[in-house]
Formats: C-alpha cells, sequence, structure tokens
C-alpha cells in the first residue's frame, strides 16, 4: 500500500501512512526487514509443526479415554443427573 511520486523521492511508509524519504538508509532498513521477515517465516512452519503434533498427541489420549467403558459410564450418568436437575427445577419431575 505504498504510494509513490513520479520521481520516486518519497513514499508512503505502510506501517505508518507516513511520507518518508527514499534515501540509501531507508533502503538498507527495507532490506533488512525482507530479511527478519525471510527468517521467520521457517519458525512459523516449526510453531505449525509443535501445534499439529500436539493436536494429534491430545486426539490420542481422548480416544483412549473415551475408550474406556467405566469413564463413558461416568459421563453418562452424570449427563442423566444433570438433565434430573434441570427438569426438576423446571418442575417437569421425571
Amino acid at each position: 500500500m505504498s504510494e509513490t511520486t513520479t520521481s520516486d523521492i518519497t513514499m508512503t511508509d505502510p506501517t505508518t501512512d507516513l511520507l518518508v524519504s527514499e534515501g540509501p538508509a531507508r533502503r538498507r532498513g527495507l532490506r533488512a526487514l525482507a530479511r527478519r521477515r525471510h527468517d521467520q517465516r521457517g519458525m512459523a512452519t516449526a510453531e505449525y509443526a509443535v501445534g499439529t503434533v500436539a493436536a494429534v498427541a491430545l486426539v490420542t489420549a481422548l480416544i483412549n479415554v473415551f475408550r474406556n467403558k467405566e469413564f463413558v459410564q461416568l459421563l453418562l450418568d452424570l449427563v442423566k443427573t444433570i438433565f434430573k436437575a434441570v427438569m426438576a427445577a423446571k418442575g417437569l419431575g421425571i
């Protein structure tokens, strides 16, 4: 979103929307920024990989928990108790 004049002497800084001069220091700063952005792309990939591994581990743990018959029965009893309490509070006893 940078706007340049016909002589390319000034341009709009996309982060602040201020006109800044296009000089050697500015070009060095832009190159440094480009290098930092490039370096962070690999970091994002590593973060996605760690997130994917964590998600797979969580799903594996949940599958193992829900395969346990005692846990499933305990969960069903909890849901039945909640429904009974709600129905009793509404005056619709079961």
